[in-house]
């Protein structure tokens, strides 16, 4: 109840933050509100940035040049996880870490402490809630012979870190300052031999992998009553390995020098790793002091034999893992005592055929790449509930018929030889539904009946020959097209003219290719045809119609303002004629004055008048001379005719005419040049206007 209220308000807190967005940060650090983290990484600090959040929870100041612990690091009283790796810290005294006291994970690693007196041993009494702990890649080197107390101190740490300590030796009584210390991780340490007891009561996860080790004391481990995990893996040298454990439950020896299975006393052991050894051959009773393992790894040896009994007492193993040995043959009645074995790998091996291997509970067999040549029809009787087989790349070339396999669902042949199948093949496997025939030498003839119930089958990379004409290939197409899967992968390896192609691809101008029209529904295609043409014409011919009808329309409108245009010109031609005519008759001049007296040559050769005259009226000089020659008509008393003048009036009344006379003129031209197409005469009709 206390830890779940304290995970309420530890959350409660957070959201706080988040809303408030009071989180303080300095510009060189990364700060996030949703964990309250200050990241300062990598700004070759030697001191604490100002600004950082006072109750910050995470904060991370690796890769600096701190020389020791800060001393304001105390002033963060909430702080929770603090990482000062790869700094050059090489000391830790009694204070550096006061005033953390909420402090759970320190990250040390990376940093110049070369001894262990380098670390006070009350360097963790101010850290009451530390569980994490990170030493690692710092020379702390062996431990002195003797020390007056233990080098490290806490009653909280439950994991520590020491990997690549260049640790030489170690002391039994080491860990007894971490009384609640339950995982040690000590891989890549120098350790060479093991040669004393560890002692610890919690420890319950060990990790001495890739430490040199070639001798490992029997009783190294039973004073670690709680141990549970145990990895050894990557010790190159050690060639034998004893022990006695009540309570270790894991054991990893992969990739040792092992030569034979260790006889330890590990009845509580469940699981084993004996994987990249020399084991050559698994003896009767091997395991028998194993009694509970329930996975036993032994692959990537050099195995050549098993015995009969090499896993007789194994009653509870579910697992057993024989690939990547050289294992020719294996008796039929190997793995009969194990009446739990769910899964069987025995891929990579050198089995030229499938055994009558009797597994009553065996679910999943891997067989792939053996080096096998056949498969009897009873090879899969004696294992009723086996439901995942692989026997990839092999060197089956035939499938027998009606092959027993009650229980089979998926069955994987892919990468072998076979060139066959019929209707029988798959007939006694009802509940088979995935099948893998890729990578065979399958040709044709292959059936959508030969697969009964299946509903998943990989046919690509077989050497199809493309048939398109035929009815099997084509209903094969069909099938895996609508039934199973995408048809993109299926390639055709012959005839030669279609190799490479894929099956839609080489068969496509015959399968896809458009069929001709029924005679029966011939005559309703033409009927429809001649509807759907005399309607459009219809429609076209109706908008044509429409169109001729505006423009003709338009043409005679424009042809009618024209002729208006014309008649006030002719009108106002005329009248403007008339008026120049009558102004030319009003200002003529006298005749008179255009007459000069006669020279004295004229006037003494003109004949001498008779009768005296007091004008010349009437004669022929005279005005009424020029138009009559009656010379009875008496002399009239003519005046001289005055020029009248024009008035104002008139004059500005005449040229507005004119200028509205010539805009008109004007604008009928543009509208004439528009219809010169369709009036021939509108030229000399122009001609003549502008004339006027």
């Amino acid at each position: 109840m206390l830890g779940t209220f304290n995970g309420v308000l530890y959350l409660s807190f957070i959201l706080h933050l988040v809303q408030a967005k009071i989180l303080e940060c300095p510009k060189i650090c990364i700060c996030k509100a949703s964990d309250v983290s200050a990241n300062c990484r990598n700004n070759e600090l030697t001191e604490l940035p100002l600004g950082i959040y006072s109750e910050v929870l995470r904060l991370d100041i690796s890769q600096n040049n701190f020389e020791s612990v800060p001393k304001n690091i105390s002033t963060y009283k909430l702080l929770r996880y603090l990482n000062l790796s790869h700094n050059k810290l090489t000391y830790l005294d009694s204070t550096s870490l006061q005033g953390l006291d909420a402090l759970e994970e320190l990250v040390l690693s990376h940093n110049l402490l070369t001894d262990w007196r380098d670390i006070h041993t009350d360097a963790l009494s101010h850290t009451p809630l530390l569980f994490e702990l990170d030493l690692s890649f710092n020379s702390l080197r062996g431990f002195p012979d003797i020390i007056e107390d233990y080098p490290l101190k806490s009653d909280s740490l439950e994991t520590l870190y020491l990997i690549n300590c260049s640790i030489s030796n170690l002391l039994g009584d080491v860990l007894l300052g971490t009384t609640n210390l339950k995982r040690l991780f000590l891989s890549q340490n120098p350790l060479i031999a093991l040669n004393t007891q560890i002692k610890s009561k919690k420890l319950h996860t060990l990790d001495l992998s890739q430490c040199n080790l070639q001798r490992i004391q029997p009783d190294a481990f039973t004073e670690l009553t709680s141990l549970e995990e145990l990895i050894l893996a990557r010790n190159y040298q050690l060639k034998k390995f004893s022990s006695r454990s009540n309570s270790l439950k894991f054991l990893d020896l992969s990739h040792c020098n092992l030569e034979s299975v260790p006889a330890s006393s590990l009845p509580n052991l469940t699981k084993v790793y004996f994987k990249g050894n020399h084991l050559r051959h698994i003896p009767a009773n091997s395991f028998a002091s194993f009694p509970s393992v329930h996975v036993v790894d032994l692959s990537n040896n050099a195995i050549m034999k098993l015995d009969v009994k090499a896993f007789h007492g194994l009653k509870s193993v579910e697992s057993i893992d024989l690939s990547v040995n050289t294992i020719s043959a294996i008796d039929p009645e190997t793995f009969m005592s194990n009446m739990k074995l769910h899964k069987l790998n025995l891929s990579r091996n050198y089995l030229s055929k499938v055994g009558q291997l009797i597994i009553e509970s065996l679910r999943w067999l891997d067989l792939s790449v053996c080096e096998i040549q056949e498969i009897n029809r009873d090879s899969l009787i004696m294992m009723p509930k086996l439901q995942k087989l692989n026997l990839s790349r092999n060197l089956i070339s035939h499938i027998p018929n009606r092959l027993q396999a009650d229980e089979l669902s998926v069955l994987d042949f892919s990468m072998c030889r076979i060139y066959t199948l019929n209707n029988l093949t798959f007939i006694s496997m009802g509940r088979l539904r995935n099948l893998n025939l890729s990578g065979n030498r399958l040709v044709s003839g292959i059936k959508p009946s030969f697969f009964h119930r299946i509903t998943d089958v990989k046919l690509h990379d077989n050497s199809w020959f493309c048939d398109c004409n035929s009815n099997d290939f084509r209903e094969l197409y069909t099938w895996v097209y609508y039934e199973i899967s995408s048809t993109s992968t299926l390639r055709c390896r012959s005839p030669e003219n279609l190799a490479g192609f894929s099956w839609e691809g080489a068969c496509q101008e015959v399968w896809f290719a458009p069929e001709g029209p029924r005679s029966d529904t011939m005559w309703v295609y033409s009927l429809l045809l001649v509807i759907l043409m005399t309607f459009l014409c219809c429609i076209v011919i109706s908008i044509r119609h429409v169109y001729h009808r505006k423009a003709t329309r338009q043409r005679e409108a424009q042809e009618q303002e024209r002729e208006e245009a014309r008649e006030r010109l002719r009108r106002i031609h005329q009248r403007n004629l008339q008026y120049s005519r009558e102004s030319m008759n009003r200002n003529a001049p006298d005749p008179r004055e255009l007459q000069t007296p006669p020279s004295y040559a004229e006037a003494v050769s003109m004949p001498r008048l008779n009768v005296s005259c007091s004008s010349l009226a009437g004669s022929h000089r005279s005005l009424h001379s020029l138009h009559s020659s009656h010379p009875d008509i008496s002399s009239r008393r003519t005046k001289l005719r005055r020029k009248r003048r024009r008035s104002r009036h008139e004059n500005k009344a005449s040229v507005s005419e004119t200028q509205s006379v010539a805009s008109l003129s004007h604008a009928n031209t543009d509208v004439s040049d528009s219809e010169d197409e369709l009036r021939p005469n509108t030229e000399n009709r122009n001609v003549i206007e502008s004339s006027f």
